[in-house]
C-alpha cells in the first residue's frame, strides 16, 4: 500500500509568510499549497482536499474563525485546522477552541511547532482507522 503525503493548506493573507511555511513544509516531504485569503482556501478546498489547515485569524475578507466552519463543511475528510496567528491571548484561544480548532500556534511559529501539529493530526487519523477497524467498521 502507498502512503501520500500529509496535504497541508496554509492560509494567510501575507504571501511571503504563507509561501515561506510551504516551502519549508515542502522540504519536508508534505504536499502544502498557500491561499492568500480565505475565499481562495474555501475555493482550494474543493479541489485540494486538504489533511490539514494553518488558518490565519485575521484576514481581510473573512476571519479564520469564519472560514474554520466553512472549510470542514467542504472537506468530506476529518480536517485538522491549526490556528496560525499573531493573536494568542487567553480569549483568542478560547474562541478557537469553541471554534473547533484543533490547535493553536503564534506567529512566527517554529518548524517543529508546525511539524507536531500535522504529526498529532496523522497520530489522532491513524488510531481512528486502526478503531474502525478493530470494530469491523472498515478501513
Amino acid at each position: 500500500m502507498t502512503h501520500s503525503p500529509t496535504r497541508i493548506l496554509v492560509v494567510d493573507d501575507n504571501e511571503d509568510a504563507a509561501t515561506m511555511t510551504c516551502y519549508l513544509l515542502d522540504v519536508l516531504g508534505y504536499c502544502t499549497r498557500a491561499a492568500f485569503s480565505a475565499a481562495e482556501a474555501l475555493d482550494c478546498a474543493d479541489s485540494f482536499a486538504p489533511d490539514v489547515v494553518f488558518l490565519d485569524l485575521s484576514m481581510p475578507d473573512m476571519s479564520g474563525l469564519t472560514a474554520a466552519p466553512l472549510l470542514r463543511a467542504r472537506c468530506p475528510q476529518a480536517l485538522h485546522i491549526v490556528a496560525l496567528s499573531a493573536l494568542g491571548d487567553a480569549s483568542i484561544r478560547e474562541q478557537t477552541k469553541r471554534a473547533g480548532f484543533n490547535g493553536h500556534l503564534l506567529k512566527p511559529a517554529k518548524l517543529e511547532d508546525l511539524v507536531t501539529a500535522v504529526e498529532h493530526r496523522d497520530a489522532s487519523a491513524g488510531a481512528s482507522k486502526l478503531l474502525r477497524v478493530l470494530s469491523g467498521h472498515g478501513a
